[in-house]
């Protein structure tokens, strides 16, 4: 996934700084995203997708979403593993930025 998010934000003509400043985060948050050292968390996943002009079915797997809208799929994709995380006792978020 962090290949994906680099390959997005370079097709996009964003720099590391420019997306993190458009997510709020630090430039090394979205390094170590990229280079898979840290793993987004789910409202972090859902803003990245908004912001990159993807569904997070393509963020996440690389597979485009059938026939749904980004806001529609990944409104129903993020409650899903929301869902998901609370049916198994975690938050689905990391430590620094919560839902």
């Amino acid at each position: 996934m962090g290949e994906r998010i680099a390959q997005l934000r370079q097709s996009k003509g964003l720099s590391q700084a420019k997306l993190a400043k458009a997510l709020g985060l630090s430039t090394s948050a979205i390094a170590m995203y990229e280079q898979g050292r840290r793993e987004p968390s789910v409202s972090i996943l859902v803003a990245l997708a908004d912001t990159l002009g993807v569904t997070l079915d393509y963020l996440i797997t690389g597979q485009p979403a059938s026939g749904q809208k980004n806001h529609t799929s990944n409104f129903k994709l993020a409650t899903t593993i929301l869902y998901a995380a609370w049916r198994i006792g975690g938050a689905g978020t990391d430590k620094n930025n919560s839902p």
